[in-house]
């Protein structure tokens, strides 16, 4: 199948919808039109008049507004009746239906004298606002009909909005035919301006220093320093107690090795152990000297703490080296 005849009966499939759509409509339209003009038969105006508004707005057509003009004369809605006999004139005259048009402008000139006008009068300020709207019974009236615009007899509801502002509401009543009603609207009020929500709490703009004060520095480097002092002095202690291992196994070594001389395997084993033990020991003490003395050195060149830094009743000690002298200072 080529594409030009699968458009063809695509098209031709629309078109079927298109119609049989068009067809449910105007079925509807032709029941609402029948069941109106029963009831308009039966003088029941009000369930006659909205069958004939739903079957025009559906399928407008000369006729339909036609029997909604006779209904709503019918009802005393002059000017609504007027309105649909200036449809009629309109469709009439597409449809070349000049018997209807014919009676519709006849109808027009009788109700001409009977309908009555509302005349608004709005502020240029106002009419000037961007959104603004005029409103009658609820539904917006166009600019060009707020000098003259016709209007049933009745009270009706009139409502100025626009947006930004409080809407205004007010409403007339129409007791004679043929007579204007002039309503005014004053100048609408701007509503509160919404209260804005407060800024949040700005980010101090600089970060605090997490750096060490001078007086926690030098207590940092004070625990260093008696760390680092015992580590040497158990470093010593650690080589001495090697080095007595050592020594032990040396002498165990030699006695039965007369001249150095090892002739078994156990003992050349224990020989080699020993030089380790010896080797380790010396390693260690020497390591634990140089961690004593860093950690005296710190010690003791470092300032004494203040007096504001130290706690009530505390008791501070501090090494104090000095020419033949070794010992602790103490303040309380």
């Amino acid at each position: 199948m080529t594409s030009t005849t699968f458009s063809i009966r695509a098209s031709a499939f629309v078109l079927l919808l298109a119609t049989g759509a068009s067809a449910q409509t105007a079925a509807l339209a032709e029941d609402l039109f029948r069941d109106g003009k029963k009831l308009l038969a039966q003088k029941r105006y009000d369930e006659a008049c909205p069958k004939f508004a739903e079957s025009a707005r559906i399928e407008p057509s000369s006729g339909v507004e036609l029997a909604l003009g006779l209904c709503y004369e019918a009802q005393g809605k002059t000017a609504s009746a007027w309105g649909a006999f200036s449809e009629v004139v309109v469709l009439a005259r597409r449809d070349t239906r000049h018997d209807r048009e014919q009676a519709a402008v006849k109808h027009l000139a009788a109700l001409e004298a009977r309908v009555s006008h509302a005349t608004f009068v709005v502020p240029k300020e106002m009419a000037a606002l961007d959104g603004f709207e005029l409103r009658q019974d609820g539904v917006v009236l166009a600019r060009a009909a707020w000098g003259h615009d016709p209007v049933d007899p009745g009270e009706h509801d009139v409502e100025a909005r626009a947006p930004g502002y409080a809407s205004y509401t007010t409403s007339f009543k129409v007791d004679v035919d043929g007579s204007t009603s002039t309503v005014s609207i004053p100048a609408l009020v701007p509503l509160p301006a919404v209260a804005a929500a407060p800024p949040p709490h700005p980010l101090p703009s600089t970060v605090p220093s997490t750096a060490p004060s001078p007086s926690d520095q030098a207590s940092q480097w004070r625990m260093a320093g008696w760390v680092t002092g015992g580590v040497g002095v158990a470093s010593i202690v650690a080589g001495a107690v090697l080095g007595g291992v050592a020594l032990t196994k040396v002498n165990d070594v030699h006695s039965k090795c007369p001249g150095g001389r090892c002739t078994s395997q156990s003992d050349v084993s224990e020989d080699s152990t020993a030089g380790a033990l010896a080797d380790a020991s010396t390693g260690t003490f020497i390591a634990g000297g140089v961690l004593a003395a860093a950690g005296v050195a710190m010690l003791v060149f470092l300032p004494p703490p203040r007096k504001e830094e130290r706690a009530p009743g505390s008791a501070t000690w501090r090494p104090v080296l000095a020419p033949g002298y070794a010992g602790m200072a103490g303040a309380f």
